[in-house]
């Protein structure tokens, strides 16, 4: 899940709701999540707005809190990465 930078209205509604403490106030982030910035901003484009409660997936608390997660993502998804365009659709 990300959140649309340009949507956002600093409620911090999501911040209190996030089971995993995923999520942070921009003035308030972790240095070492600084990378998600431009991440979160580019996939919010091109991902669905999410408007409902989403069950977490059966592996969630295993991920929680794990150093370079990051690092699993396929190359060019992880924040700071560079950014590989997608093939065009169908």
């Amino acid at each position: 899940m990300v959140s649309d930078p340009e949507e956002c209205i600093d409620c911090g509604n999501c911040v209190e709701a996030c089971p995993a403490d995923a999520i942070h106030p921009e003035d308030e982030l972790p240095a070492g999540l600084a990378p998600a910035l431009e991440w979160n901003a580019r996939l919010a484009a091109e991902l669905p707005m999410a408007t409902t409660r989403v069950v977490p997936l059966a592996d969630a608390e295993q991920w929680q809190g794990r150093p370079g997660k990051w690092g699993t993502l396929p190359a060019g998804l992880a924040p700071g990465a560079p950014v590989v365009p997608h093939p065009a659709g169908p």
